[in-house]
């Protein structure tokens, strides 16, 4: 009688965001964790790019996991078909690519850009640009430059592997000519083939795509209702309610026009 309701399939695990730093008793996922749930956003991104569907928010907190485990893209709310360039800036400043930030315009690559920090933040804890102290001004002007640093294994621990490394510094190229899996001729085929991805991605189509390898992490769940990956919005329930004591009800002529709706 107050409001519409949009509905949306309810994906259980909770963001990727949570995985990498509340779940993980690290704070970072293992190569082959990383190098699955990279190999599941190489799929939506490709997905999304043979029609011409350009992202711009690639980032943890987009990246939800369902309760096989596995991937769903979601926030499209900067989503754009994208056939030669768009010069919009938008999107999360850790994971903006440069041509975005100099307004130079920009395609799908900047997806590839912000799936290089994902896979860098999956196996490291942190996006690669962020410092100490960092302003929105000096993070800019690292990812301008574009150089990456990994963490040293005997002094941090995290050890990344050398194909992992390589793949991220690909991804993470300034010269969009040169940025892995943004060729027109290629798209994400070299992704794909990447030899980090080779032990997934083996008879690709039967295997991977069916969701026939097993995920590296089950969400823990009751139920079909157990909402205990997301924030409780109990609070932001209960202030709606107390709102709608207030509010007028449509009228029946309103009414009627949504009637099959």
């Amino acid at each position: 009688d107050y409001r519409v309701y949009m509905l949306q399939n309810y994906v259980q695990g909770g963001e990727l965001l949570g995985l990498i730093y509340n779940v993980s008793t690290k704070g970072y996922l293992s190569n082959d964790a990383a190098a699955f749930y990279g190999a599941c956003i190489v799929e939506a991104l490709s997905h999304l790019h043979s029609r011409s569907i350009c992202h711009r928010d690639i980032k943890p907190e987009n990246i939800l996991i369902n309760a096989a485990g596995y991937v769903v893209l979601a926030d499209f709310g900067f989503a754009k078909v994208v056939l030669e360039k768009t010069f919009t800036t938008c999107g999360s400043p850790e994971y903006m690519a440069p041509e975005m930030l100099l307004g130079k315009g920009h395609n799908w690559s900047v997806d590839h850009w912000a799936l290089g920090v994902v896979l860098y933040e999956m196996l490291v804890g942190q996006t690669p640009f962020i410092h100490v102290g960092a302003t929105r001004m000096t993070l800019f002007r690292r990812i301008c430059r574009g150089k990456i640093a990994f963490p040293d294994a005997k002094k941090h621990g995290i050890d990344v592997h050398p194909d992992a490394r390589q793949l991220i510094a690909g991804l993470l190229t300034k010269d969009i000519a040169d940025r892995l899996g943004s060729s027109i001729t290629q798209g994400e085929e070299p992704l794909r083939t990447n030899p980090w991805f080779q032990g997934l991605l083996t008879d690709y189509h039967h295997v991977f795509l069916a969701e026939k390898v097993s995920p590296p992490w089950f969400p823990d769940v009751d139920d079909e209702l157990d909402a205990s990956y997301f924030e409780s919005h109990d609070e932001l329930e209960k202030e709606l309610l107390s709102k709608e004591k207030k509010e007028t009800p449509l009228d029946r002529k309103s009414q009627r026009m949504f009637e099959g709706f």
